[in-house]
C-alpha cells in the first residue's frame, strides 16, 4: 500500500515564558482518515511570518504515526507584539503537511531600559550626607509591558520593595516610579 496523504498538525499552541522562552505544544498524526499511513519522518517549528526554522524532531520510531510535542524554544524571537509559529510535518514518503496551522501569542522580548539619567532622590537631590536620610526616590522606566519594578540595596531600608508605577501622559512606554518614604544609609554608592 501507498500513503495517499500528508500528516496533519492539530492543537498548536504557543505562550511566551519567562527569560526569553516560549512554550510550544501541538500533535501531528500520519493515520488520516481511511488513508494507509507509513509513519513520520520530520516534524519542522517555524517562525510563521520569516519561515526560518526553529526546531527540528526527527527522532522517530519506525513507523511512528502520532506524536504529541510540548517543548520550549530558547531565544527563538527578539522584539515585542504578536509573534506566530507554525508546525510543518512530513512522512516518510515526503508528503508535507498543506495548509499547516498557525498559533499567534502576544511577546515581550525587550527588557525594560531604566532612564538612569530620571533618578531622583527628592528630599535630597544628588547629595546623600553622612546620617540616615528618609526620602521618596523616583525613576522613570521604558517597557511596553510593565509588571513591577523592584528596588535592592544594602543602604535602602523600605516596605514595600515594589515602585508606584504611572504611565506617562504622553508616552505609554515610559513609567514614572516611585518608592515612598525609603530610608537611605549614608554610603558612596547606593
Amino acid at each position: 500500500q501507498t500513503d495517499g496523504s500528508a500528516p496533519q498538525v492539530v492543537d498548536v499552541r504557543a505562550e511566551q515564558l519567562p527569560e526569553q522562552k516560549v512554550e510550544v505544544s501541538f500533535t501531528v498524526t500520519d493515520d488520516v482518515s481511511d488513508k494507509p499511513a507509513v509513519g513520520l519522518k520530520r516534524v519542522e517549528i517555524l517562525d510563521a511570518e520569516t519561515e526560518n526554522v526553529l526546531q527540528v524532531v526527527d527522532t522517530f520510531e519506525r513507523n511512528q504515526k502520532e506524536y504529541q510535542h510540548t517543548g520550549v524554544l530558547e531565544n527563538a524571537f527578539q522584539g515585542e507584539g504578536l509573534k506566530r509559529i507554525t508546525v510543518v510535518a512530513e512522512d516518510l514518503l515526503g508528503h508535507r503537511t498543506v495548509a499547516p496551522p498557525i498559533a499567534t501569542f502576544r511577546s515581550d522580548f525587550v527588557l525594560p531600559s531604566i532612564k538612569s539619567e530620571s533618578i531622583n532622590f527628592t528630599h535630597l537631590g544628588k547629595f546623600l550626607g553622612q546620617f540616615i536620610a528618609t526620602t521618596d526616590i523616583t525613576i522613570d522606566v521604558k517597557e511596553t509591558n510593565l509588571d513591577k519594578v523592584e528596588l535592592r540595596s544594602e543602604q535602602v531600608a523600605l516596605d514595600p520593595s515594589v515602585a508606584e508605577c504611572v504611565p506617562d501622559e504622553n508616552d505609554v512606554t515610559i513609567h514614572h516610579c516611585r518608592w515612598r518614604n525609603v530610608q537611605i544609609s549614608p554610603a558612596d554608592v547606593v
